[in-house]
């Protein structure tokens, strides 16, 4: 495997590209389990299965059984079974209805089987073999310049974000002019040496 970006990044440009029923299985395994715990270890059971598609948790609960993360798997089929009917609900309007209907106390429940799955040994490494075992059905981007050029493709602005301030390019070009023996290959900017990306449209050159 050759990954400059994140897995997860990749395929999440994957999704805004080409759309969810692009993914391979392998890709769908993987972004399941990956959100999964990353929103479990954050806010938990509830706001997971209020929030996330019922095709995600599917794709995470079939994830997790590919790793053999097993004790993972039977706690969320345990937190599932506590949801009303022991389903997830098809769509966000039946959703709702849900979460509308599920007493504290149920959701005490569920939230008590979410510090259980978390207390689980954090699959890192079986998440990385399965990824590495499946090398050639992940097909997004894998270098920050693919994934650039992957959101410059569909029109995403990549200008960085700079909150302390509003850039001034022009004024900030004057100064990095001294600094810089290339200029963005895509927009013309001068990039200081020392930079690894074009301040003005972050494409990633690398450092001189």
């Amino acid at each position: 495997m050759n990954w400059e970006v994140e897995i997860n990044e990749s395929i999440d440009e994957r999704i805004e590209r080409d759309g969810y029923d692009s993914l391979s299985e392998p890709e769908r395994l993987y972004h399941g389990v990956w959100w999964l715990l990353f929103v479990a270890y954050g806010p938990g059971f509830i706001q997971y299965f209020r929030d996330t598609p019922w095709a995600w948790v599917a794709a995470a609960r079939k994830g997790l059984s590919a790793i053999r993360a097993d004790g993972m798997a039977s706690l969320l089929d345990q937190a599932i079974a506590l949801l009303p009917n022991g389903e997830l609900p098809v769509d966000a309007a039946s959703a709702e209805t849900v979460f509308e209907q599920l007493k504290s106390e149920r959701e005490d429940r569920i939230e008590e089987v979410c510090g259980r799955f978390t207390d689980e040994p954090y699959p890192e490494e079986s998440l990385a073999a399965y990824a590495q075992t499946h090398d050639d059905r992940f097909t997004g981007p894998r270098t920050r310049l693919e994934l650039w050029q992957s959101k410059i493709d569909r029109g995403v602005d990549t200008t960085p974000q700079y909150t302390a301030k509003v850039m001034d390019f022009e004024k900030e070009a004057e100064k990095d002019r001294p600094y810089s023996s290339r200029s963005c290959p895509h927009c013309g900017y001068p990039t200081p040496d020392y930079r690894a990306r074009c301040k003005r449209c972050d494409y990633p050159h690398g450092k001189a």
